[in-house]
């Protein structure tokens, strides 16, 4: 996915997708595990999916977190929403794995 592609999904939906950012980081203080690589949505018209994508097999607690953050997510919308959780090493590149709305949080990896 482009950037050009990303600004257009984004722009059809921009009262929905800043909302939904701005509540996505403020759920995700305090509890952003350090394994998380990179986190990017995507919304088809109806469901909201928010991708985390771990460098390890996340831990029991990390998971249930992120279920919280998902749960908190959607309390202040009317859309469903899809909760997917990857592992992919640090040695596999993660940009071709964007959303199309773009990446949230994506770690800086040297």
């Amino acid at each position: 996915m482009t950037n050009a592609n990303i600004t257009e999904c984004i722009a059809k939906n921009y009262d929905l997708w800043k909302s939904v950012v701005l509540n996505l980081i403020h759920a995700l203080v305090g509890v952003m595990p350090k394994a998380v690589r990179g986190i990017t949505l995507n919304f088809d018209g109806e469901t909201i999916q928010l991708t985390m994508f771990f460098e390890d097999q996340p831990r029991e607690r990390d998971i249930e977190d992120m279920q919280d953050v998902e749960a908190e997510l959607i309390s202040h919308h009317d859309y469903q929403s899809d909760l997917i959780i990857s592992v992919i090493p640090s040695s596999e590149s993660l940009i071709d794995k964007v959303g199309n709305w773009g990446w949230v949080y994506l770690r800086r990896e040297d």
